[in-house]
């Protein structure tokens, strides 16, 4: 099925960027990777923009860096793979490097973005519960300014999201987990790992009380509700509690999630 016909505007930097979706206004569309996008304007699910505006060409969005004190910043470029490659991500991030790390099939980790995933707003979206379970936010820039946006509120219904048409997501800041915490992601299929998920979560737990109480317990959740979305009742039911003899061992769990 061929591609709709759409003029591809690429600037050079972010402000350009900006200055193209506030000239066309309600007309344009961003593409990162284009691995969303594409597919839906090729089978006419997308609205159909008149422009596309690039972000292949702007210095610096692919990146993936650590800064003390604000946690993890991850460009609206950066892929799946190139979070998978990043050591730091691995060292200290590790419940969104697995979740990058059985993300799809190979091409389109090399191709996807965690920042395109999230903007996608798909109710299936593999990459958004980390970011609801570790408190990430997104930040947003326009020609009016930046803003910063939490994650839990990025997505409003399927497919929809808080954005306007002439805003891009720059970046995501995810703060680095406290010590002493534990995490668990864990994606059930119909056959293949490649196959869409029938549901995803993705569990956080900080511990107090002599590393034995939950005293942050954050479980997000994908595929079964219009967006994702974070389990408040099943927080509070593990809020303050000692799990020796409460909490069933990991492998159980996936038994029978299974």
């Amino acid at each position: 099925m061929r591609l709709p016909r759409f003029e591809y505007l690429q600037p050079r930097t972010l402000e350009e960027a900006c200055f193209f979706l506030a000239e066309h206004a309600g007309q344009a569309k961003v593409m990162a990777g284009g691995t969303d996008l594409l597919v839906e304007l090729k089978k006419r699910r997308a609205a159909r923009p008149q422009y596309v505006v690039g972000l292949r060409s702007i210095p610096d969005l692919d990146t993936v860096r650590f800064e003390a004190g604000v946690g993890l910043r991850v460009g609206s470029m950066a892929t799946f793979a190139k979070l998978v490659r990043a050591a730091v991500v691995r060292e200290k991030f590790p419940m969104l490097y697995e979740a990058a790390r059985i993300f799809s099939r190979p091409q389109v980790r090399h191709g996807g973005t965690l920042v395109g995933n999230l903007c996608n707003a798909s109710p299936g979206a593999d990459g958004v519960p980390p970011l609801l379970a570790l408190q990430a936010k997104a930040r947003v820039v326009s020609v009016r300014g930046d803003r910063l946006v939490e994650a839990e509120q990025f997505c409003v219904g399927p497919f929809q999201t808080v954005l306007d048409p002439t805003e891009i997501v720059a970046e995501l800041i995810i703060p680095e987990p406290p010590p002493h915490s534990g995490w668990s992601y864990q994606r059930a299929t119909k056959r293949t790992a490649e196959d869409e998920a029938l549901a995803v979560v993705a569990v956080f737990l900080g511990f107090g009380d002599g590393n034995r109480s939950v005293s942050q317990g954050r479980i997000a959740l994908a595929s079964v509700a219009p967006t994702p979305m974070r389990a408040r009742r099943a927080e509070a039911l593990i809020q303050g509690k000692h799990l020796e003899g409460f909490w069933p061992k990991r492998q159980e769990i996936w038994q029978l999630a299974r």
